[in-house]
């Protein structure tokens, strides 16, 4: 996972920071949205109107699907309709999910739904933490990663090993991890079977990491590359002049 470009590898892992990093700035705004969601919208009086999943095509041919449910709500200006859902709307290939959050909300009845204090058509129903924000950081970090060691070896101190720059991308991992469950459990997430899974196969790939890097430490130090000697050609004696030879 955490592959170290050659040499010449600088640019390319800048690239591949880049590429990954973009995504992990995508998953933590959209974190950020849903946990201010979360937080700061009001609850207020609803009614349910009527409830279905809907269905989307996918771009290779598959299909999405998401809980919708149509309620009206009651503002200090007067009552009004939305059909916002979820905090932080998103679909999902599990129709079994879509269906089981419409089933909480049969027609007719009583139930919150949350309002922004400063927008009254801001609104959703479901108050309950995604996970979906946070697999879009946590996924990209191979890429970030990836792209941070090759970066390191290309711009990094030069005095830098393989392990060290191993240890710093590995510490970064964690670092991205834990404040990603933190922020996570503060915005009220449940550690259900999924974010469990995610989080443990996120920690177990920068545990090999670790181990990788223990292992690289303890390797003794290459020998010095021998230094090239120039051969010297070999000097010729002198040649000694030929007397002329004395006639008789």
């Amino acid at each position: 996972m955490f592959i170290l470009a050659d040499d010449n590898g600088g640019l390319g892992g800048l690239v591949f920071a880049g590429v990954g990093g973009l995504f992990v700035a995508i998953g933590a705004g959209m974190a950020i949205v849903q946990a201010r969601r979360l937080k700061n919208y009001l609850p207020v009086p609803a009614v349910v109107l009527d409830t279905e999943v809907t269905s989307h095509s996918g771009s290779k041919g598959g299909r999405t699907y998401g809980p919708k449910v149509t309620y009206e709500y009651k503002t200090p200006s007067g009552p009004r309709k939305s059909s916002k859902t979820l905090a932080l709307e998103y679909s999902s290939s599990n129709r079994s999910w879509a269906e089981r959050i419409i089933a909480r909300y049969p027609t007719g009845s009583a139930t919150l739904a949350y309002i922004d204090p400063g927008d009254d058509d801001n609104v959703f129903l479901v108050h309950e933490t995604a996970f979906v924000p946070y697999i879009f950081i946590l996924f990209p970090m191979i890429f970030f990663s990836i792209g941070v060691g090759g970066a390191l070896k290309g711009f990094g101190p030069s005095g830098w090993t393989d392990a060290d720059r191993l240890l710093a991308v590995a510490i970064l991992w964690h670092i991205v991890g834990l404040c990603c469950l933190t922020h996570y459990r503060r915005a009220g997430g449940k550690l259900t079977f999924g974010p469990l899974l995610a989080f443990a196969v996120y920690v177990g790939a920068g545990l090999i990491a670790l181990g990788v890097w223990d292992n690289q430490r303890r390797q003794p130090p290459p020998p010095p590359k021998p230094v090239p000697q120039v051969k010297r050609p070999k000097s010729r004696p002198p040649v000694k002049p030929q007397l002329p030879l004395e006639k008789e």
